[in-house]
């Protein structure tokens, strides 16, 4: 995610400054302490660590104006405020990554308003291996059913290390049609619309948003104790 974060902010027009501790990954510098000027010259930051990282990193880069944190940003909705707090404390302005509310097909979804309906199930199948498929995979689709409203009603099939890659919402009316959304079914990047809307003061996604996200998937999992 680092690399993409990289090219988007390049293409945006901005200077960017890569770190990366392991010399496979080509940054620019391998520690933030090697960096001429310090941190204190940026302006924006991207923290795409991997999980376990996200929060010391962001920690260490509190005070730079606006800093974008991957999801799923901590490993608690605890954590989350906790860290939350200690970086607006420090002046930072706080962005998570949860870029499907960006992608057009979820947006004309949330234009057409998702009303009247009976179940809105969501299906994310990733082909590759996952560290944690609650935080790394459905987070996204527990944020986007929250979004939209619908959480009362949502269904979740997700999925790694699967055969195929789908990203899908199906909506289904009490009249019993249905409607089917193809999250991939779209050129555009979203992580370019993200980046655009954080860095110009529009809506995007809060350390709130994923603190929600993150107690409704705790709910999820105890509903689903109880039913085994």
């Amino acid at each position: 995610m680092g690399r993409f974060h990289a090219k988007v902010l390049r293409d945006l027009g901005y200077e960017v400054v890569t770190v990366d501790p392991n010399p496979v990954a080509g940054a620019d510098y391998a520690t933030t302490r090697d960096i001429p000027g310090g941190l204190t010259r940026f302006d924006a930051a991207a923290v795409a660590t991997p999980p376990g990282a996200l929060v010391p990193t962001a920690y260490h880069l509190a005070g730079i104006r606006k800093v974008l944190v991957e999801k799923p940003y901590a490993y608690s909705s605890e954590v989350a405020v906790l860290i939350t707090k200690h970086m607006r404390d420090a002046g930072s302005d706080v962005c998570v990554g949860l870029t499907e509310r960006f992608n057009p097909q979820a947006r004309a979804l949330k234009r057409r308003a998702v009303t009247g309906a009976r179940t809105v199930k969501f299906t994310r199948w990733n082909d590759r291996p996952s560290f944690d498929v609650d935080l790394d995979l459905k987070l996204h689709d527990v944020d986007l059913a929250l979004w939209l409203g619908v959480n009362s009603v949502a269904e979740f099939d997700t999925r790694a290390d699967s055969r195929e890659r789908v990203r899908a919402i199906e909506v289904t009316k009490f009249d019993g049609t249905t409607q089917r959304v193809d999250l991939m079914a779209h050129d555009l990047s979203p992580l370019h619309a993200l980046w655009h809307a954080f860095l110009t003061d529009g809506e995007y996604p809060t350390p709130e948003d994923v603190i929600h996200a993150h107690r409704f998937l705790d709910l999820l999992r105890d509903k689903e104790e109880v039913a085994a």
